[in-house]
């Protein structure tokens, strides 16, 4: 057999891999810090992609940026979880122990003259306050884990601010939690983080 006829036949039983048309889109930092994605020759766009386009097919060390930011989005819809028991957990032993608060509460503030039911109308006035605080924390929350939108980001990080205010406010009706306190004041600064994040990758894409 000839060194041709002996080529021909580990071609045919070992065809070469065709070489792609051209590589993958990259992303490229500015000097300012901000991102764009850049293309290579004979580049095509696949088009608009979903959330589930994302997840599966953006997981390659090309898209290393968005596959960070879902990591990070499923770690604080962890910490949203953790911090909704945290919560649920803390107005239960309020509201189980309101007697005993609103007589403490009482005790403080005799030298004030206050009344006992102006301290219990003060005391339910907070239980509700931060009943109807919960609700809208944790659905505006919800809202930034499925939109991934940065507005949404951004409000919530202004309403995360407001209940850590509140906190400090509630310290003169003796219902300051330091557990809650931090933990608002962690999903600040992570959400703060999130905001940005998102507002890249939007770029990006």
């Amino acid at each position: 057999m000839t060194s041709a006829a002996a080529k021909r036949l580990i071609l045919s039983a070992y065809p070469p891999e065709p070489e792609s048309a051209c590589g993958p889109a990259i992303l490229l930092l500015n000097p300012d810090g901000s991102l764009c994605q850049g293309f290579p020759p004979g580049y095509k766009d696949p088009g608009p992609r979903g959330r589930e386009d994302m997840e599966a097919g953006y997981a390659n060390p090309a898209n290393d940026f968005v596959s960070l930011y879902l990591r990070h989005e499923r770690l604080f819809m962890g910490l949203l979880v953790f911090q909704m028991v945290v919560d649920i957990l803390f107005i239960g032993i309020s509201v189980h122990e309101a007697n005993l608060s609103i007589l403490q509460l009482f005790d403080l503030y005799r030298p004030a003259h206050s009344s006992r039911e102006f301290i219990r109308s003060l005391f339910w006035f907070s239980i509700g306050l931060d009943s109807i605080y919960f609700v809208c924390y944790y659905s505006l929350g919800a809202v930034c884990v499925i939109t991934d939108a940065f507005s949404a980001y951004s409000w919530f990080s202004n309403l995360v601010l407001l209940g850590v205010m509140m906190q400090v406010i509630f310290a003169y009706l003796n219902k300051f939690n330091l557990i809650v306190f931090f933990l608002r004041l962690a999903v600040y600064v992570y959400s703060q983080y999130m905001s940005n994040l998102s507002l890249a990758v939007a770029n990006s894409l």
